[in-house]
């Protein structure tokens, strides 16, 4: 029982009980620690059930100790000094001599819109401290908190444990996209007009953070089910289903999204990159090879480095796309987006046979399926392209 009771105190309570030893008042002692009464009756309820010892008898208005609080007073003093005395042992972080690695859990977007900026004053106030940052999964990321795997886990967790220490960085929220010059775009803005029209909806992943499944949930139940026309994984997906249907609907064949086509192949290029510096945690390895240039992630196991393959395929890609440009080939202007999505759909074809994925129907995997897809798909526009091009969607190199 005893050695129950000790392995589940904490510091906290201790620390708690070491003031009403001291002042014996709730109330003055959750003045001293700027808590709660009921906040130090619980702690104190909590620690009469580990101790089996009721600590304080009530005599008057005071708080006297029974025998056996009287008997640990010392010990627990003892101990609290000790535990005081280790914190100050510890050296001041110096930013500036630190060549400590940080490791931060992430989502897709929380990359793209905290990494440059955060890289960018890292390297002014910390030159020597690296980063690494690992994709986010929701299901785990208290887990590893608590191991220690990571320092730092960035979005929103509103059933996070309380026990984490938390800051609020900022507000943000979720908008709806509509085509600009939408004939009911001033009834959309009320209620009852955006919930009377079609909607694409985005579904939140297991992995990504929470705060996009209560936004999804909350959409479900408020849209009529006739009205959801469509549920995709990807909000990229989303938009480019929504734009495809749009042109569908009103009979427009020519090519809208050529100026992404540079912007999409340098981004794949580049986030290829963070993936092969993310080690074993990103979960986009290769298989084990006895090739020279195969990569040690950090378990002793020689592998394909499949992600500096793809990001030098697509790299390939982005200058081959320029030297289009700059020489006026129309056609591939014109399709840049389709070459694009065709060719990364071919190369991340060929690379998924060198990844430890799953099989699903013979030797493919899912990926190998979302890959074909996307080839299709782009095959399909390709082959229906118009011979006409629009001089303003010509794409900037």
């Amino acid at each position: 029982m005893a050695e129950t009771a000790s392995s589940e105190l904490n510091l906290r309570e201790l620390r708690i009980l070491n003031a009403l030893l001291h002042e014996r008042s709730i109330t003055r002692t959750a003045q001293l620690l700027a808590t709660t009464q009921p906040g130090i009756s619980k702690v104190l309820r909590h620690l009469r059930t580990q101790f089996a010892d009721p600590l304080f008898v009530r005599n008057g208005h005071a708080m006297q100790p029974t025998t056996r609080a009287l008997d640990i007073a010392d010990q627990l003093r003892t101990l609290l000094a000790a535990a005081d005395g280790l914190r100050a042992s510890v050296r001041a972080f110096d930013p500036l001599q630190s060549d400590r690695t940080f490791s931060l859990l992430l989502t897709d977007v929380g990359m793209i819109r905290f990494l440059p900026p955060l890289i960018a004053r890292v390297a002014e106030i910390a030159p020597r401290i690296n980063i690494r940052a690992t994709p986010l999964d929701s299901r785990q990321f208290e887990l590893k908190l608590e191991a220690g795997e990571a320092d730092l886990a960035l979005g929103a967790f509103p059933k996070a444990a309380r026990h984490l220490r938390r800051q609020r960085l900022f507000f943000d929220g979720y908008v709806t996209v509509l085509r600009n010059g939408h004939p009911r775009i001033s009834a959309v803005r009320s209620r009852a007009g955006f919930l009377a029209e079609r909607h694409i909806i985005v579904t939140a992943s297991e992995t990504g953070h929470a705060a996009h499944g209560i936004a999804q949930r909350v959409l479900a139940s408020q849209i009529s089910r006739s009205n959801i026309m469509l549920q995709v994984p990807s909000f990229i997906a989303g938009g480019i289903v929504a734009i495809e249907l749009y042109k569908w609907r009103n009979g427009i064949s020519l090519r809208t999204g050529a100026r992404f086509a540079l912007p999409l192949a340098i981004g794949i290029a580049v986030g290829r990159l963070g993936c092969f510096f993310a080690g074993l945690d990103d979960f986009t390895y290769g298989t084990p090879t006895t090739l020279p240039w195969g990569h040690d992630f950090g378990d002793g196991i020689a592998r394909h480095p499949v992600q500096l393959y793809e990001s030098a395929a697509m790299a390939a890609f982005a200058i081959f796309y320029i030297v289009a440009v700059v020489r006026r080939n129309n056609f591939i202007i014109d399709n840049g987006f389709y070459l694009v999505l065709a060719f990364y759909g071919m190369q991340r074809f060929v690379w998924e046979f060198l990844k430890p994925y799953a099989a699903l129907i013979g030797p493919l995997t899912l990926f190998h399926l979302l890959s074909l897809a996307i080839l299709l798909y782009a095959a399909v526009m390709l082959v229906t392209a118009p011979v006409a091009r629009v001089a303003h969607e010509r794409a900037a190199a």
